[in-house]
């Protein structure tokens, strides 16, 4: 489509919300010369990834009444997707703290909106701690205005404006979706959605089950299950015999979809395993929420499709005087929005022209028939995945703006198709620094340790074995090789991790340290980088070989935990020998 070539004109814009989309937009928007003012009902930008530690009363999250939280964001959440891959296109999201990881966690993302929002002069427009209470057309016979009406909390001011657009950046991560459990009214446990969980000490030798397959289920369950007495995670998609225990967890499974619950309090799941149970978390996603907006039907939420809307941005009937950010998801959502932001300052300024109404329309029958088709669910419509690169590009080439970058798209289809689960053999100084960057790559891991504690040959044992020349096979092996008055042959200096310095730790200021300071330096190193939390001590690995003969690159570790007397027999998609 061809710019227009009529004269640039410049509007009054309200956005709602200064999250990710938000911010965005109002720069895009001032960038082509409109005037803009953003509604944010928090006292700071970020929108969702702002973390707190309260909940909402109802753990539900299903009382229209309640104090709405307006962040899911729990206190372990760190990004799947690469840090590069996830900044807008010219303000790259680097690494701002000490933690290099690839993966940022909340605070970081946090971080990066909060410069972003300084760098561009954004709070200047931003109206903090202001809840907009009503978005409707100016008048009944339409000119295209809006009124919005707003509340501002701490000074209890009341406005109601009217601008020339309103674009909608509220989000979709506050208005809980819930599965529909036959016998749950009876069920006397507890029921909660994920939108409400923060931390894992609440849910102490309870018996947990998790509804979902998404990202949040996965890291929900791995993040309760190091306190849980069970946990189990039940998946709509999951094949109906589905029981399978999760590989690096003695208590973690993974089941077919729920069939009914009972008053006894049990959990009974299709594949025919009945459960005591004390928590159901629903980690069963969010839905479209609008409860501000008045459209008299020209915009509707019907089982989760947002509708119509042409390109997930404008609905015809409105356009382009109302328009969404955000709505498109499993994307790689920041520079998503940039460029539905460049689209939507373009097209209200004049530059870009939007289709006629009807042809708007006949878009978007022409996608809802082919989703009909193709068998997708209604509640699918926004879901894109790889479809976002073309959806990208589209953006891109209305805007006159380059489309995604070659190596972003590399970025993200790395990501999502080569996440591994990996067995590391040992926790001394290799296995440690291994399950350190395995991780910080997106991998899951798990590390097997046959002692106490972390350090490998550095633990000094008085201890000696009963053969003096340890050849007997049959012999009580004892794995350390330190004596009591060893140190190094390296600087202090010379021999710590890259990134992590082996300083002075203790009063000898030595340079070549004692066992017992390289001891202490690698426990420290394990506690900086929480790897203890993956480590299965006083276990012994008894035996790795490929799983199967034909080699399909997986391996079986047969492990036997000896504290416990528990024996497993697991497979991994790789193993990493730090013996």
């Amino acid at each position: 489509m061809a710019p227009s070539l009529s004269p640039i004109r410049s509007h009054h814009v309200a956005v709602i919300g200064a999250g990710a989309a938000g911010l965005v937009a109002a720069r895009e928007l001032r960038r082509e010369g409109h005037s803009v003012v953003v509604f944010e009902r928090q006292k700071q930008v970020g929108g969702t990834w702002i973390y707190t530690d309260h909940v909402e009363p109802d753990p539900l999250s299903v009382d229209p009444t309640r104090p709405v939280v307006h962040s899911s964001v729990y206190a372990t959440l760190r990004t799947n997707l690469p840090r590069e891959c996830m900044g807008y296109r010219d303000f790259p999201f680097v690494a701002r703290s000490g933690d290099q990881r690839r993966f940022p966690s909340h605070g970081e993302v946090l971080a990066y909106l909060q410069e972003f929002a300084k760098e561009f002069a954004i709070e200047e427009v931003i109206r903090f701690e202001t809840a907009v209470e009503r978005v409707a057309p100016a008048t009944e016979g339409g000119n295209g205005k809006w009124r919005v009406e707003s509340t501002e909390k701490e000074k209890r001011v009341r406005r109601d404006e009217v601008y020339d657009a309103v674009v909608v950046c509220n989000g979709h991560y506050i208005e809980p979706r819930l599965a529909e459990i036959p016998g749950i009214s009876s069920w006397p446990g507890k029921e909660m959605h994920s939108h409400n969980y923060r931390i894992p000490e609440p849910f102490k030798d309870q018996v947990v089950v998790l509804i979902g397959n998404s990202a949040s289920a996965v890291d929900i369950s791995r993040d309760i299950a190091g306190h849980a007495k069970e946990v189990h995670v039940a998946g709509r998609s999951n094949p109906a015999d589905t029981f399978i225990k999760q590989p690096g967890y003695s208590n973690l499974w993974m089941h077919s979809m729920i069939e009914r619950v009972n008053k006894d309090g049990s959990v009974v799941f299709q594949n025919g395993q009945t459960i005591l149970v004390d928590v159901i978390m629903h980690c069963t996603g969010y839905k479209y929420h609008f409860p501000f907006l008045e459209t008299n039907g020209s915009v509707t939420v019907d089982d989760n499709r947002v509708g119509p809307l042409y390109k997930h941005v404008f609905p015809p009937e409105l356009a382009p005087w109302l328009s969404f950010i955000g709505i498109p998801w499993q994307v790689v959502p920041f520079p998503l929005f940039e460029l539905q932001s460049k689209w939507i300052a373009g097209v209200l300024s004049g530059r870009i022209m939007l289709p006629s109404k009807e042809d708007m329309m006949e878009d978007i029958k022409s996608l809802y028939a082919t989703l009909e088709a193709q068998g997708i669910q209604k509640r699918y419509t926004h879901r894109m995945s790889i479809a976002q690169f073309e959806y990208n590009d589209w953006l891109a080439t209305q805007c006159g703006c380059p489309g995604t970058e070659e190596w972003r798209k590399e970025m993200y289809l790395t990501t999502a198709t080569r996440s591994h689960h990996v067995a590391v053999i040992g926790a001394g100084a290799a296995g440690l620094v291994a399950a350190r960057e395995l991780r910080r790559e997106g991998h899951s891991v798990v590390v097997f340790e046959r002692q106490k504690e972390v350090g490998g040959t550095w633990i000094y044992t008085d201890h000696v074995e009963t053969d003096p020349l340890s050849v007997d096979p049959t012999r009580a092996v004892v794995h350390s090789s330190v004596y009591a008055s060893l140190r190094t042959s390296l600087p202090r200096e010379c021999m710590g991790y890259l990134d992590f310095p082996l300083v002075v730790r203790s009063g000898d200021p030595g340079r070549f340290p004692s066992h017992g300071e390289v001891l202490a330096y690698l426990q420290d190193f394990a506690k900086e980088f929480a790897i203890e939390g993956v480590i299965r001590f006083e276990t012994a690995v008894e035996r790795v070989a490929p799983a199967s003969e034909g080699g399909n690159g997986k391996w079986r570790v047969e492990s036997m935990e000896t504290g416990k007397r528990v024996r497993r027999d697991e497979v991994y998609d790789a193993s990493c020998c730090c013996l």
